[in-house]
């Protein structure tokens, strides 16, 4: 490895300026090709400066290191990454629940912090880097994919918005509607035990008329009394014997017939009226 000067060895920082070369290799041209460095002129040091920018520009035209959208860290990956972010932000519907929504609305914002973050950096001093690498045209591209980026995220932005108003005005009337149908069940649920209530009393009621009045048909189906062998008995609920008012009396000439002679208390009478037997008053 070899160092060759060019007129000024040091800049203003004291640092040493030189071409480094390993046999008949440029190590400044290969750093630079590599999309590792970038090609400046202190001074008069102009000796190797072509090397060193046909190395960078060759280094853009394939995209590698510092213009590589491959590498996380690089301003045109971070650009590209904006964009795919700006495509992607759709904003939810209303329909969906109100922290989805805001949660959706939270990345969205997040992507413009970036957007914002970019553009300052790329707005910044062209001879210091981030910059540095790139040309003012490259710049402009730059920053003209980030603007379209930007637009895209601030209307995802304002209508996400507006769904979640949406979302949390039908949230905020369900809840209403939920709330006023259980103050309607608590005001209905008396009204019903009462109306059940009386239907029940009512019920009952009517059992209680169907069985009295078949009681009372049974009875009106019952004879009122039966005779059977010259006896009398009584058909209704009470066993007290009848008490049956005695004809007239008979004369002498029947007294025998059917019954002892003399006997004027209560007697029951065959069908006919032929004869009779005593019974108890």
């Amino acid at each position: 490895m070899r160092l060759e000067y060019d007129v000024e060895r040091e800049d203003g920082y004291s640092r040493e300026l030189a071409g480094v070369f390993l046999g008949d290799l440029l190590v400044n041209a290969e750093i630079a090709e590599q999309g590792l460095g970038v090609a400046i002129a202190v001074g008069e040091n102009l000796r190797i400066f072509d090397a060193v920018q046909a190395g960078q520009s060759e280094a853009q035209r394939a995209g590698r290191g510092l213009y590589a959208e491959d590498v996380a860290c690089t301003v045109p990956a971070r650009v590209a990454a904006t964009e795919a972010g700006a495509q992607a932000a759709q904003p939810m519907a209303s329909s969906a629940p109100p922290s989805d929504i805001a949660a959706a609305g939270e990345d969205i914002a997040e992507s413009l912090l970036e957007v914002s973050a970019l553009l300052g950096e790329l707005n910044g001093d062209p001879k210091v880097f981030p910059v540095l690498p790139f040309s003012p045209g490259q710049l402009a591209d730059l920053r003209g994919r980030l603007l379209s980026a930007q637009g895209e995220l601030t209307s995802a932005r304002d209508a996400n918005a507006t769904a979640l108003r949406q979302a949390r005005a039908r949230v905020e009337a369900e809840a209403r509607a939920a709330e006023e149908a259980r103050r309607a069940a608590e005001e209905a649920a008396p009204r019903a035990a009462e109306e059940e209530a009386r239907r029940a009393a009512e019920e009952a009621a009517r059992h209680e008329a169907e069985r009295a009045a078949a009681e009372a048909a049974a009875r009106a189906s019952q004879p009122s009394s039966s005779t059977s062998g010259g006896s009398s008995r009584s058909s209704g609920p009470s066993s007290a014997p009848r008490t049956t008012t005695p004809p007239p009396q008979p004369s002498s000439s029947n007294s025998g017939s059917g019954g002892p002679s003399g006997y004027t208390g209560c007697r029951s009478y065959a069908p006919g009226g032929g004869s009779w037997t005593p019974i108890p008053c």
